[in-house]
């Protein structure tokens, strides 16, 4: 609307337009605290690659994290109003967060089939069905392809030999299957 006021940062460039050296300076400090803010994400980024999580194939889209759901009925959310991210907590314990363009499990959460079930049906919607990669230890990726088995979960990986062992144990689910009994 024609009624909305000026952000800060607009009326300083404003400003800067119209010579003002303050206002010109404070715009280096704009993009300086920009390019600082970027390098940190970037940095933290790196340090989660390989922490039990779920993500994209790189390139990933600079995503932020989804708004907080009930994915669960034991699953709560808590937004950090300082980075964004969105902390998932099973039975009040947090099991898992979402940092934007992945989700990292802790310790608990890693090991918990419920919070890996939660973390895989945020991941589905987050990612929109792209197909995903488990980053972590073997144990967290076995536990996640136990999790899709067990709770027949529409997803699909990005691994090669975890796509294979999920389409595996699609087929010996279907053929185990007796006609006209409904699972």
């Amino acid at each position: 609307p024609a009624n909305k006021p000026q952000s800060y940062r607009d009326w300083v460039g404003d400003r800067a337009e119209q010579g003002d050296p303050a206002a010109l300076s404070q715009l280096r400090g704009f993009v300086y605290a920009d390019k600082r803010k970027l390098k940190e994400l970037e940095e933290a980024e790196r340090k989660r690659e390989n922490e039990d999580g779920l993500t994209i194939p790189a390139p990933a889209p600079r995503t932020e994290p989804t708004p907080p759901r009930r994915v669960m009925d034991n699953i709560s959310t808590q937004l950090d109003r300082r980075t964004g991210d969105v902390h998932y907590h099973l039975d009040r314990r947090e099991v898992f967060t979402d940092h934007g363009p992945r989700l990292t499990f802790k310790a608990d959460g890693s090991k918990d089939k419920d919070a890996v079930a939660a973390g895989l049906m945020v991941a589905r919607e987050k990612f929109a069905g792209q197909p995903l990669t488990v980053t972590g230890s073997p144990e967290f990726k076995q536990r996640v392809l136990e999790v899709v088995k067990e709770r027949n979960l529409q997803v699909h990986f990005a691994d090669p030999e975890m796509e294979r062992q999920r389409i595996q144990q699609e087929r010996t689910r279907s053929t185990t299957r007796k006609p006209g009994i409904e699972r």
